[in-house]
């Protein structure tokens, strides 16, 4: 029994030995898969108070919650029944007809595989188109490098792709919006808006090389709700998606419309007759987006044979009794005002006002009162 057990463990060694090699071939290991790992892109095609859509939905994002981004959601929603969710209307149209939809919901898979209607087990069918477009990988590796807000009212974005092969077709960046609410209904992966426009951008790169875009998206809208920046290659003619990318890039900060005003040396001057009260008024925008705001100042109480002039950055307004101007401002930026009241030998009280109110938020005002006195 020893011995017959000594002879097995010395074989076993010398076949663990021997199998060290067996998957090796002439020395080097196999050679690894080829392509890229894909990211499967969903587009759905909805209206809100659709019947059967919540079904295709519910399949969708139980999906997304097995996957996470490498399966990137893009819901459509058409105008029917008013729905207008997805402002970028044009370009859903041009889906539209790129895929000839005639039914909702309608939910294309890398733009080679549709689904129509809600008869079945959609999470089962879905999750069968799935695994084949996971199985058939891609010639592209899409990194987005960048995709974040610059501020309340634009998105940046940096774009690479490596490719395996010869490939041409449109780059598209589409804008989603999640949280998106209409008549009682939340809906998420909305399409908001597409850069640059309806027809992409044309998209060309040779194997082995690389291609890269970056800029600057402008928005459209105002989002409230989690913001996705998409993007993805097609072939047009196939309809082949070839590859895709999505991030989150969460909320916007909220506009700020912000003022700070400050006077100096202050609001209340005694001077000599004939002589000159100054005030010098300065308006900080503390907000975080350019903005307008609309100036008014006028005599409210006079003085006989007084007079007032109004002046920034060298130029003066014409001496009139109310002065309403409208100006331009960006965040940081300081504007200066100088109010020069001229008096005679009478004496008394002059009383200017001035009102600065954002253009952008009617509630930001600030307002003050100058006044002069010679006793």
């Amino acid at each position: 029994m020893r011995k017959l057990l000594i002879s097995t463990l010395v074989f076993s060694v010398l076949f663990s030995l021997l199998c060290l090699n067996c998957t090796k071939k002439n020395g080097t290991e196999p050679d690894p898969q080829s392509g890229y790992k894909r990211n499967v892109i969903a587009e759905m095609f909805t209206y809100h108070d659709c019947p059967n859509c919540p079904v295709a939905e519910k399949a969708l994002d139980s999906l997304f919650a097995i996957h996470g981004d490498s399966l990137i959601i893009i819901e459509y929603h058409v105008r029917i029944l008013g729905d207008t969710l997805s402002p970028c209307s044009a370009f859903v149209s041009q889906r539209e007809a790129l895929y000839n939809i005639g039914g909702y919901p309608t939910v294309e898979f890398d733009g080679i595989e549709e689904n129509v209607g809600a008869s079945g087990d959609l999470f089962s069918i879905f999750t069968n188109i799935m695994e084949s477009r996971y199985a058939d990988r891609s010639d592209l590796k899409f990194l987005l490098l960048q995709a974040s807000f610059n501020n309340a009212t634009s998105i940046s974005y940096d774009i690479q792709l490596l490719s395996q092969a010869d490939v041409t077709g449109k780059l598209f960046i589409v804008l989603l919006e999640d949280s998106v609410i209409h008549d009682g209904s939340v809906y998420d992966f909305v399409a908001r808006q597409v850069f640059p426009g309806e027809s992409g951008m044309d998209f060309s790169v040779l194997q082995d090389d690389t291609f890269s875009t970056s800029g600057s998206i402008p928005l459209m809208w105002h989002p409230t709700g989690t913001v996705w920046v998409v993007a993805f290659i097609q072939n047009i003619s196939s309809k082949t998606i070839h590859q895709g990318k999505a991030k989150n890039i969460g909320k916007a900060t909220a506009a700020s419309y912000e003022y700070n005003l400050t006077i100096a040396p202050d609001t209340f001057l005694t001077v000599l007759p004939e002589s000159i009260a100054t005030f010098y008024l300065y308006l900080e925008h503390t907000g975080t987006v350019a903005d307008e705001y609309e100036l008014v100042a006028s005599e409210v109480d006079t003085v006989a044979g007084w007079s007032w002039f109004m002046c920034s950055g060298g130029l003066c307004y014409p001496p009139v009794p109310t002065i309403i101007d409208t100006l331009s401002i960006n965040p940081g930026v300081v504007d200066t005002f100088d109010i020069k009241i001229h008096t005679n030998t009478n004496t008394g009280t002059e009383k200017i006002s001035v009102t600065f109110s954002s253009l952008g938020e009617p509630t930001e005002v600030e307002s003050v009162n100058l006044f002069a006195e010679v006793q």
